[in-house]
C-alpha cells in the first residue's frame, strides 16, 4: 500500500522531518509514500475583493511561492537517496479549487506539472454571504450556525463538479471534507442525489478518489467518505488512492490495515499508483 496524502513543516500546520516521514513509512511495510503538501493558498487574494477574505489567515495553511522549488528539491533528494526495491516515494501537491477560476489554476500549476506524479484537488474554501469561509477550520466553525449545511453541500459540491472538470487535477481529496466537525446534512435524500451526480463526474473524468483516514482523528470519526459513497464508487469503477492525510510522521499510514479491509469488504481489488501522473492498478493486497 502507498500513503499519497503526507504534509510537511512547509505548510505551516505539520511537523516532524521529511526524512522522519518515510522511514515512518518504511517502518510500516508500505511499499511507497507521497509527499502533497498545499500548493501556495495566497493565490487566492487574486480571486477575491480584499474585504471577502482578508481574515482568513491564508498563510497558515501553506507554503509560500517562493519555498516550491526547496519543496521539489527536497522530495526529489529523497527520491534519489531512498531506493530500496519495493519502495517509492512520489511527488505531489494538493492544490485548493475556486470555482470559475481555472484558468488562473492552471497558469500557476503548469510550471511545476512536469516534475509531478500527482495533484490532488481539494476545496476548503466556500464563498458564503459574501466572505470566503474556510469551512475546515475550527477558528470558523461559528459561521455553520448562521448557514444552512444542505446549503453549504450545495455550494461545496457545485464547486467539487467544476474542479472535476477542469482537467487540472489526478485526484479527489478526501471528498466529504465538509462532514469533519460531525454537522450531517439535514435532508439526506438530497445529499445522496449531490453524492450520485458528483461521482458520476469523477467516472467520466478518469479521476481517482482518495480513502483519506484522517477523519478518525477528527469529531466525525470517520474515514472520507462514508462507505455508502466508497460502494457507488465500485459500481463506477472510479479508482482509490490511500491518503492518511499525514501532518506527523506518527500519522503516515494511519489505519490502513483498516482501510484496506473495508476495501476488499465491500469487494475493491486493487487501489491505483500514479508515476509522472499515469495510472497503474495495483493489487490492493501487496
Amino acid at each position: 500500500m502507498i500513503d499519497y496524502h503526507c504534509h510537511t513543516k512547509f505548510c505551516r500546520h505539520a511537523t516532524g522531518t521529511m526524512n522522519e516521514y518515510v522511514e515512518r513509512a518504511k517502518k510500516l511495510g508500505l511499499s511507497g509514500m507521497g509527499f502533497s503538501d498545499h500548493f501556495p493558498m495566497v493565490f487566492l487574494r487574486r480571486f477575491f475583493k480584499p474585504e471577502e477574505i482578508n481574515d482568513v489567515p491564508l498563510e497558515d495553511y501553506s507554503m509560500t511561492p517562493e519555498e516550491v522549488p526547496t519543496y521539489l528539491q527536497m522530495v526529489k533528494t529523497l527520491q534519489a537517496r531512498f531506493t530500496t526495491p519495493g519502495f517509492e516515494i512520489k511527488l505531489g501537491f494538493e492544490l485548493d479549487y475556486v470555482r470559475d477560476q481555472d484558468a488562473q489554476i492552471k497558469s500557476l500549476i503548469t510550471p511545476h506539472v512536469a516534475d509531478l506524479d500527482y495533484i490532488y484537488g481539494s476545496i476548503h474554501f466556500l464563498y458564503v454571504k459574501g466572505r470566503v469561509f474556510p469551512f475546515d477550520d475550527s477558528r470558523f466553525k461559528k459561521i455553520y450556525d448562521s448557514v444552512s449545511i444542505d446549503d453549504l453541500h450545495v455550494l461545496y459540491f457545485e464547486s467539487l463538479n467544476k474542479m472535476v472538470k477542469s482537467g487540472i487535477y489526478d485526484i479527489v481529496a478526501h471528498f466529504d471534507l465538509l462532514k469533519k466537525f460531525n454537522i450531517r446534512p439535514l435532508k439526506r435524500s438530497n445529499y445522496e442525489t449531490l453524492v450520485e451526480e458528483s461521482l458520476s463526474e469523477i467516472a467520466r473524468s478518469g479521476m481517482a478518489l482518495e480513502l483519506n483516514t484522517a477523519g478518525l482523528r477528527k469529531p466525525v470519526n470517520e474515514f472520507y467518505p462514508e462507505d455508502f459513497i466508497l460502494e457507488i464508487c465500485l459500481e463506477k469503477k472510479i479508482p482509490i488512492v490511500l491518503g492518511s492525510d499525514a501532518h506527523n510522521p506518527e500519522e503516515v499510514g494511519h489505519e490502513f490495515k483498516s482501510a484496506q479491509s473495508l476495501l476488499l469488504k465491500l469487494g475493491f481489488t486493487s487501489t491505483v499508483n500514479f508515476k509522472k501522473r499515469k495510472q497503474v492498478l495495483i493489487n490492493l493486497i501487496d
